[in-house]
């Protein structure tokens, strides 16, 4: 009976887990568009002669990536340009990061076999959503590459984020996948290995793909200020300090999780993605509305509002009286996340 209660007080809340849900949903569909839109944007590409745009504006930035066809008045055909390096390292890094996400509920429910599906779904709660934060950075640097916009600020403290974060992930699986190996017993350590072995293989991709981007463009400039000049000024200076909150409270939990705990994975995609999407969302509501409403961003948003509900999830179901001052910074990450996507969506509106 006791064990009936424990249980029934670590099950998530069924609002926050529906919203949670939703959010997955809204954010899959937003990848998905995404990608949609970045292989449609070639197809309005203008015809080219000879290298040179049809319509007599100068070179054209994609001629030398598309294949060159004889024609009778000597046009050239548009063909489907050729990936970029790094655009095929984020794609695979995105991929990759979703096959960790499938591997920690697998080793979940393999871990918490004793303890029923409630404590599964704690621990899915827990690793899924910033997986899913760190997948959305893939595929908007992938959406960047694609677009040639990778010299940007905001992309550039992305893969400087993706760096550091792939570099820990890249130590740590080898060091977990050399001592398995080592004290390796039955087929019980076939899980592990995998998904060891999964984790290094996407860590190779990003370290490639966002270790070009800073080589090509160099390292970003970061920009602290929080007071927007921009209309409504008042609610996006309030919206560029709470993610500033929000950046700084994931560089110190996840640093702390990263040095001083056996959690590896999530301090250091915390410590540096997490806080690394807040800081840009944070340049973004000081740039004003205009700077919300890109894909980008609103992307990154939906990513940050699913770890924040997440987060308040994990926080509401622990009856512990120390969550109940941890449970600010989550809300502050979720109303921040959800108010700069609110107001990036409504911004076509408003002209």
């Amino acid at each position: 009976m006791a064990n009936c209660r424990a249980a029934a007080k670590m099950q998530p809340p069924p609002l926050l887990a529906a919203l949670v849900l939703a959010g997955a949903v809204c954010l899959a569909h937003r990848l998905c568009s995404g990608q949609a839109k970045a292989c449609a944007a070639f197809a309005p590409l203008p015809r080219v002669r000879s290298g040179l745009c049809s319509t007599g504006q100068g070179s054209c930035p994609w001629a030398s990536r598309l294949p060159v066809a004889a024609a009778a008045e000597g046009d050239v055909s548009v063909g489907k340009p050729t990936p970029s390096p790094e655009e095929v390292g984020f794609s695979r890094a995105a991929f990759g990061v979703g096959l960790m996400a499938l591997g920690e509920v697998l080793r979940s429910f393999l871990s918490y076999s004793q303890g029923g599906l409630l404590a599964a779904a704690g621990q899915l709660l827990s690793v899924a959503p910033v997986l899913l934060v760190a997948r959305a950075s893939c595929e908007v640097l992938r959406g960047a590459a694609a677009r040639g916009r990778l010299s940007g600020g905001t992309f550039r403290v992305l893969s400087l984020g993706l760096l550091s974060a792939f570099a820990m992930l890249l130590f740590d699986a080898l060091f977990r996948t050399s001592s398995t190996l080592i004290l390796i017993r039955g087929s019980a350590q076939l899980v592990p290995l995998g998904l060891a072995a999964v984790t290094a293989g996407t860590a190779v991709s990003g370290l490639r793909a966002a270790y070009g981007v800073l080589a090509a463009e160099g390292l970003p400039k970061w920009k602290l200020e929080v007071r927007s000049e921009k209309r409504p000024r008042w609610l996006l200076t309030l919206l560029a300090a709470g993610y500033a909150a929000t950046a700084l409270h994931q560089v110190l939990w996840g640093g702390a999780m990263l040095l001083y705990s056996k959690f590896k994975l999530l301090g250091a995609l915390r410590c540096f993605v997490v806080a690394a999407c807040a800081h840009v969302c944070q340049t973004a509501a000081v740039a004003g509305p205009k700077r919300l409403n890109s894909e980008s961003y609103r992307t990154l948003n939906i990513a940050l509002f699913m770890d924040g509900a997440a987060r308040i999830a994990l926080l509401v179901a622990s009856s512990s009286s120390l969550s109940a001052g941890l449970r600010v910074f989550p809300a502050v990450e979720l109303i921040c996340a959800a108010g700069g996507w609110m107001i990036g969506k409504t911004y076509k509106l408003s002209e």
